[in-house]
């Protein structure tokens, strides 16, 4: 009796994590892209990153390094703001958008994300894909460190970051929000907390829910004699079940 090959492929080959080092390969400028500044850094503008599954598109922000009065990452962020004159933000360039809006060049398994909250009032973040799949996270304000890791079971291309609440302006909330190690195709980490999800939420699709009733024994071992008869091939070419 011989066995016929099974080839498994996880997701996990493809994991991946950006740290947008590479987007700012001088370090701090002085003006422009990977300034310190929102009113040093210019227009928002659209970042490409090359990953092992393609490029993925980062959107409605800018490259900072540094920045000013962010003690909870000193290193290079893609950060987003608007209506903040309230928040010391008194000039900025065009294109910075609520959402963050990341693309990508196929479906992706799980997504998580440190966020930095730039408020200096606790703010509800939501990830969100094109799935219809999200949850929303609660994250302390700026002074209070403001940095915080938020994910999802995702299974869409594209994947919003929206802050839901701020500060009331005329032009509806202030928002002031960076985003670093943006993670995908890999296990979600434990300990992740929403306060609210749709969708898959956290529990990733085809993951045996907590509440599930284990399999008899009697019936494992019935299945697994079934399986077994059909990866298997007899002596002579002849095939059982699925070998066909």
């Amino acid at each position: 009796m011989r066995f016929l090959p099974i080839f498994l492929l996880s997701a996990s080959v493809f994991a991946q994590t950006i740290n947008f080092s590479a987007q700012c390969p001088s370090g701090v400028q002085t003006s422009g892209p990977c300034s310190t500044l929102f009113s040093q850094v210019g227009n928002a503008q659209s970042v490409p990153v090359s990953t092992s599954i393609g490029t993925v598109t980062f959107q409605g922000g800018a490259m900072l390094d540094g920045a000013t009065n962010l003690p909870a990452d000193e290193t290079a962020v893609y950060g987003t703001a608007g209506n903040a004159a309230s928040l010391g933000i008194t000039t900025i360039g065009t294109g910075f958008t609520n959402p963050m809006t990341i693309t990508f060049p196929q479906s992706i398994q799980n997504f998580f994300v440190t966020v930095l909250n730039g408020n200096t009032i606790p703010v509800s973040y939501m990830v969100a894909d094109n799935a219809g799949n999200s949850a929303t996270y609660l994250i302390p304000s700026n002074l209070s460190g403001g940095g915080q890791t938020i994910g999802f079971a995702a299974t869409g291309t594209t994947v919003t970051i929206t802050a839901l609440t701020g500060q009331s302006v005329g032009g509806g909330i202030a928002w002031d929000f960076f985003v670093g190690n943006v993670n995908f195709n890999q296990p979600l980490p434990t300990g992740l907390a929403p306060t609210s999800t749709t969708g898959t939420g956290i529990t990733p699709p085809g993951s045996p829910s907590p509440a599930a009733t284990p399999a008899p024994p009697s019936l494992v071992l019935a299945l697994a004699g079934l399986a077994a008869a059909g990866i298997c091939a007899s002596p002579g070419g002849r095939r059982t079940l699925l070998g066909r």
